[in-house]
């Protein structure tokens, strides 16, 4: 299992800066749909978050970001095929754009298209977007590749950058298992238990430490 990061990290930055300095976008106005659909996001309020970041995109169909929002919203709500072309339409507009390629590649791992979600994640770490998850995704379409080696190498990175996410563990014991390196597995499959505040995901890791055992 591997946590979902929703990554509109650059228009949480944009909003604070608006705050700070007290001169946030007038009301009715591109910019004010767009942080209004964000805002409604970060809420889990997909569908009006939605609605307002069309406005957005209506009155401004170059606000890559919006694009870019919308799209992760439409992804919570389960509608790949509309996500995935905001996210292709956010990448059009801004190809330095690291957080739409992150989503896309988000998007990919979660239809089985591993391979393509590798090249989306490349792109996204080698933009700058380096926090835990982007190298725990791509560490998860590695593993769903068959690609043990590479898998491991990303999730040793996601933990040294949060060494506090049990899934981390988990997944980097299943490589592990899955390489047959079974001493580092139940390490790994242990320590996820150690960590994890969600029993589902602790019950995951003592059945895989149960097949190991057999």
């Amino acid at each position: 299992m591997v946590r979902v990061r929703f990554a509109i990290l650059l228009v949480l930055v944009l909003l604070t800066i608006n705050v700070l300095t007290g001169c946030g976008p007038a009301e009715g106005t591109a910019e004010w749909h767009s942080n209004r659909g964000f805002d409604l996001a970060e809420e889990g309020r997909y569908e009006e978050a939605i609605e307002q970041l069309s406005k957005a995109i209506e009155l401004d169909p170059n606000d890559a970001i919006a694009y870019n929002n919308r799209g992760a919203s439409y992804d919570r709500l389960g509608r790949v095929s509309r996500s995935a072309w905001d996210f292709e339409e956010a990448i059009r507009i801004d190809p330095q754009y690291a957080e739409a390629y992150y989503n896309r590649g988000v998007m990919y791992c979660k239809i089985g298209k591993p391979s393509w979600a590798i090249k989306d994640f490349d792109e996204a770490i080698r933009l700058g977007l380096r926090f835990a998850e982007a190298y725990s995704w791509r560490g998860y379409a590695y593993l769903n590749n068959g690609q043990f080696n590479l898998a491991i190498d990303d999730y040793d990175r996601a933990i040294k950058l949060d060494p506090n996410d049990a899934s981390n563990y988990y997944n980097r014991g299943l490589a592990y298992k899955d390489r047959g390196n079974k001493a580092e597995a139940l390490a790994d499959l242990q320590q996820c238990i150690a960590l994890s505040l969600d029993p589902e995901l602790a019950e995951w890791a003592k059945d895989r430490i149960q097949e190991l055992s057999k």
